[in-house]
């Protein structure tokens, strides 16, 4: 819960603004990337107070709808719409009106783009405040006795955090993950683009590889999981948002490798619990859960391991931690 700001004040005539709530936030959106110079965010120059409510599950749609409508909040209007001037307070024709603007963001959990937005969009002369919970883990939430490495690599910057996980990943895991192995390797990828990436990549090393995304029609779907449940696919590459928006109880897998920590982390211990290390098929085989971190994912890591553990994890000199 993050709040900013205090009440605002009145904001002269705003008739012209009522019930066209749904229409104008669709306006902005389709604004992104554009100028806006016909005026149709205009209605959004008297927004006093702003509520974001479940930001977590805007998150999962496209974020950057919402950082286009949070920036054409308290914009000075292109027309005057037939206000009275002189009615109007003057911090708002000097474009101050952000400044009186309250703010109230509500998510299950802190990410870094909602707290970039929180920090760069929220700007209330009154100050801001969050309330933060100490997230406990989900460790415990784990029921098959498998092995959960958590292997550690180093980032220069957020910036460069992608391309130093794809080179970790390309270098460090996947000559061992190709090797061997019957197949029943589930990759999970938090990020789309990592997705992208890393299908591309698959398709350059000719993987025996099959796909769930957000994008497969219901029968590529029933496809590729039917696929990998028999074993004529050895790898299936599988999105967050898939999972968001689908639960797939996938069946047939016996490893796990996580791309990149999720956002919502009860899909950790959920995928986890598919795992079928206690079936017959699986019984020569010891699952293991890998799992790739760096110093920019430590409020997901703080999310699947607890906050004390992940600060130690952060911390500590070996990159490589084992959980069973």
């Amino acid at each position: 819960l993050a709040v900013e700001g205090a009440a605002a004040a009145a904001a002269g005539d705003r008739s012209s603004s009522k019930g066209k709530g749904a229409k104008g936030t669709a306006a902005a959106s389709a604004a992104a990337g554009s100028s806006v110079k016909g005026g149709e965010v205009d209605f959004l120059s008297s927004i006093e107070v702003c509520v974001l409510e479940r930001a977590d599950v805007m998150m999962m749609q496209n974020w950057q709808h919402v950082v286009t409508v949070l920036e054409s909040l308290n914009q000075l209007p292109k027309h005057h719409h037939g206000s009275d001037i002189m009615r109007v307070r003057l911090h708002l024709l000097s474009s101050q009106g952000a400044l009186y603007r309250q703010t109230i963001m509500t998510t299950s959990f802190a990410a870094p783009l909602i707290n970039a937005a929180f920090n760069q969009l929220c700007t209330s002369h009154a100050g801001k405040f969050k309330l933060v919970v100490q997230p406990v883990g989900v460790l415990s939430q784990v029921v098959p006795q498998v092995r959960q490495v958590f292997e550690r690599f180093s980032a220069a910057s957020s910036a460069a955090a992608a391309d130093t996980r794809f080179e970790f990943f390309k270098t460090n895991i996947w000559p061992r993950l190709s090797e061997g192995g019957t197949g029943g390797l589930m990759l999970f990828v938090p990020s789309y683009f990592d997705y992208v990436r890393l299908r591309n990549f698959l398709k350059s090393e000719e993987s025996d590889f099959t796909i769930l995304s957000e994008y497969c029609s219901f029968s590529n779907v029933t496809r590729a999981r039917a696929l990998f449940f028999q074993r004529r696919k050895r790898v299936l590459l599988y999105t967050e948002r898939a999972h968001f928006y689908h639960r797939y109880g996938v069946r047939g897998i016996q490893d796990i490798l996580f791309y990149g920590l999720p956002d919502h982390a009860h899909f950790y211990s959920e995928l986890v619990n598919l795992v079928q290390s206690g079936s017959a098929s699986a019984a020569a085989h010891h699952a293991t859960i890998t799992t790739l971190f760096c110093k920019f994912d430590a409020l997901a890591l703080s999310r699947v391991v607890g906050q004390s553990r992940a600060t130690k994890m952060l911390a500590a000199e070996t990159p490589t931690f084992m959980f069973c």
